[in-house]
């Protein structure tokens, strides 16, 4: 299937398939690249969302530059392999899906990594979470006395 030539039956069908798809991943890592950029630049709206909604959140501990700088990262990255594999469906270009793939498998095999990492130091990172916890407990106890 080249460039210029027309897709037939089944072939047009995973053609609209997978622009469609690719269209919604695109927006959606639009929208993940603006609430980052919105926790950046106005965190208080979002504790703010928070409290409102009354998700368990202790916010005034959360890191919020953390989540925001996270958030964007994500973002950015899905919203280019959203326009790659939607552009190189849409014009059928080899290199643009070749991209896409490469990308979507670099990003799958991340993933992968990170969980199996977490789940080998589960244990430390909890003992390092409550170790945290308590020097903030214990700090917050220093200044109000």
């Amino acid at each position: 299937m080249g460039k210029g030539e027309a897709v037939d039956g089944c072939g047009s069908c995973i053609k609209a398939f997978m622009i469609g798809f690719n269209v919604l991943f695109w927006l959606l890592g639009l929208a993940v690249l603006i609430v980052g950029i919105v926790m950046m630049v106005k965190p208080g709206v979002v504790t703010d969302m928070i409290e409102k909604a009354q998700i368990p959140i202790n916010t005034t501990n959360f890191p919020l530059q953390t989540a925001a700088i996270l958030l964007i990262i994500a973002g950015s990255v899905t919203f280019v392999l959203g326009f790659l594999g939607c552009c190189g469906a849409w014009k059928e270009s080899r290199c643009m899906l070749g991209m896409f793939f490469a990308l979507m498998l670099i990003m799958v095999i991340v993933e992968l990594a990170a969980g199996i990492l977490i789940a080998l130091y589960r244990v430390s990172l909890e003992t390092e979470s409550s170790r945290a916890e308590l020097s903030r407990v214990e700090w917050s106890m220093e200044t109000n006395i």
